[in-house]
């Protein structure tokens, strides 16, 4: 009987210890493969400039770090842009040198070990800023002026500053919005050139000359 007792004793020692084991076996995984690209945002740049990228491997035991590659749903082969300068941890992307209207890109990083693993973000490349406002119409003095100044083109925000001459004595020009108001004070024809300059990280203008002609307001006699 004690022979019995001991013999179950030890089937039950012995299958604990096989599920401990199972279980310490079962939950403990293999660390998952990941891939960072770095910036992961949105870039926003104008035709013919860079951005530079950097790929980090996460839980890579070869260190074979990733291959890179670039796409555009609306662009193929060198019209989407060209990869230079790559390692298996960076690439610069390069712009077309010329784009007609906005052009926005894929930039992949596969890992080498692994290529059903990667990371990926997106650039946005325009065409550089261009003022399509050719004319401005005459102005009355002490009458209220407002026009707008129009451009096309350009990364993110566009800026707008006088380059040369001046305004008519009254009206201004409006950074943020491009709006010539205000009222004249002085008859005679003003000459100036405006610029915009858009956000770019290497910022690029655009120039325009431009006239208003100021009267004096027509006498009415009665």
């Amino acid at each position: 009987m004690k022979r019995a007792l001991g013999l179950i004793a030890l089937c039950v020692i012995f299958i604990t210890s096989c599920g401990s084991n199972s279980s310490t076996s079962s939950s403990t995984s293999t660390p998952q493969l990941s891939v960072a690209i770095s910036p992961s945002s949105q870039q926003g740049i104008d035709q013919g400039q860079t951005v530079s990228f950097t790929a980090t491997v996460t839980n890579n035991s070869g260190s074979q770090g990733v291959t890179w590659s670039v796409s555009g749903s609306n662009c193929s082969g060198s019209a989407c842009g060209t990869l230079t300068n790559t390692s298996t941890t960076a690439a610069t992307y390069n712009a077309p040198a010329s784009v007609s209207s906005a052009l926005t890109v894929t930039v992949s990083a596969t890992s080498a070990a692994k290529n059903t693993v990667s990371a990926s973000a997106t650039v946005k490349v325009d065409p550089p800023p261009a003022i399509s406002t050719t004319s401005l119409p005459n102005a009355t003095v002490g009458t209220s002026y407002s026009q707008t100044l129009a451009a096309s083109g350009g990364t993110g925000s566009l800026a707008w500053s006088v380059a040369s001459g001046s305004l008519p004595a009254g009206l201004t020009l409006s950074a943020s919005t491009g709006a010539i108001s205000g009222q004249p004070t002085t008859s005679g024809t003003a000459n100036f050139t405006v610029q915009v300059t858009d956000s770019a990280p290497t910022p690029m203008s655009a120039q325009q000359a431009l006239s208003i002609n100021v009267t004096q307001p027509t006498m009415t006699i009665t």
